[in-house]
């Protein structure tokens, strides 16, 4: 869970590049397009929806792209754009998942459903804050636990400086 300043994680098709022969093929702009969008699902806000659609492929980007960014889930033994392209984004739809936005969160995960519930303060976050809360919330599905629940972990203000340094966010 991110917490903090008014500062959230979607898999596309595995292997994007389809192979002829041994030379594979360029994505259509169709397919490239599918592969950065995020999966959402319920009733996003307009304003979440948009930032969702703007932080998403920066976020992903930075994963492909940049080593220190992707090294982050290494640890975790798990591949940083294979979760991230899992998840799917959902509006707040149970009346107990509210307490979490009401007590400063942008977003919260249920890692064993790929799932991450995000806020409406995510949709007035700047692109490059909205994408680190996505990382973010990406370790966490990986298995990153935070303070206090683990006692030796990064708080979530710390992940989400540790996410912003290493992507360059």
């Amino acid at each position: 869970m991110w917490k903090g300043e008014v500062v959230l994680a979607s898999l596309g098709p595995a292997g994007l590049t389809r192979s002829r022969s041994s030379a594979p093929d360029p994505l259509t702009s169709e397919e490239a397009d599918d592969a950065l969008r995020p999966r959402m699902q319920g009733l996003l806000s307009g304003p979440v929806q948009r930032r969702l659609s703007l932080a998403y492929p920066m976020a992903m980007r930075r994963l492909e792209e940049n080593q220190g960014c992707g090294a982050l889930f290494g640890p975790l033994g798990k591949d940083g754009p294979a979760i991230l392209g899992s998840t799917i984004y959902h509006a707040l739809d149970q009346p107990n998942r509210y307490a979490a936005c009401r007590n400063g969160a942008v977003a919260f995960v249920v890692p064993q459903l790929h799932e991450t519930f995000v806020c409406t303060a995510f949709a007035w976050m700047s692109n490059d804050l909205a994408a680190a809360v996505l990382i973010h919330e990406a370790l966490h599905m990986a298995g990153l636990d935070e303070s206090p629940r683990d006692p030796k972990g990064l708080t979530s203000p710390q992940i989400t400086t540790l996410v912003r340094e290493r992507c360059g966010l």
